[in-house]
């Protein structure tokens, strides 16, 4: 009997001391633990949508690089033509189709303009086009793949005809008389814009397939057995 009465003042005695704090001043009390809990949660739920969109991205290194090298077009579309003396639209005729030289670091064409010029309009061209359309297509698609999904019955069926029927257009022969018959500079405007037209089908496609099984998930049947 006293070893057990022992062995319970020994046990009391080790609680009282987890109870107190490192330097071992006063017990916590209960308040105490819940603030520091709360806090411990505050600081778990800090961590937002975004930073956890970046630390996924982070971990792709494809994804990484390229983000740089489009970061590097883009700046270089920016700012190259500022180390160059001569403009895309400005010929040299004392240098028709000359080699790459000081004046002309990557020569020149036959009717003597700056091939490097030329490039960096082209490139700052191609990378306007490209956001554009890219933007475009993707807000397309997105709506109507998801509406098509979301909406059921007599919606889908005539949602999924008209992709179907979207799909047998030859899209590349019709961008190409859209961009033919565009009058002056607006022709990578159009371009865009026939891109745009044309190119959001197969995106809105494969998010019709994603949102349908999206649709059909457990907890989504369970949200709408309970009238959500």
């Amino acid at each position: 009997m006293m070893n057990d009465n022992e062995n319970m003042v020994s046990d009391a005695a080790a609680q009282d001391m987890e109870l107190t704090d490192p330097q071992g001043s006063e017990p916590q009390s209960a308040d105490a633990r819940n603030a520091q809990e709360a806090s411990s949660a505050d600081d778990f739920h800090r961590t937002g949508r975004m930073q956890l969109y970046v630390r996924r991205f982070m971990r792709r290194p494809s994804a990484v690089v390229g983000l740089v090298v489009l970061i590097l077009l883009i700046l270089l579309a920016i700012f190259g033509s500022k180390f160059s003396q001569w403009s895309y639209d400005e010929p040299d005729f004392a240098a028709l189709a000359s080699p790459p030289s000081a004046q002309h670091w990557l020569g020149t064409t036959v009717g003597g303009s700056d091939m490097y010029a030329m490039i960096i309009r082209g490139l700052g061209r191609s990378l306007t086009i490209g956001i554009f359309s890219s933007f475009g297509t993707t807000i397309i698609a997105a709506l109507v793949g998801t509406a098509v999904a979301f909406f059921e019955g007599w919606f889908e069926r005539v949602g999924m005809w008209l992709l179907d029927m979207l799909l047998v257009v030859p899209s590349f022969l019709l961008i190409a008389l859209i961009v033919g018959m565009a009058a002056g500079g607006s022709d990578w405007l159009w371009l865009a814009i026939g891109l745009i037209a044309f190119g959001w089908i197969g995106y809105a496609r494969t998010l019709r397939t994603l949102t349908l099984s999206l649709r059909d998930r457990e907890y989504i049947r369970a949200a709408k057995f309970m009238g959500v």
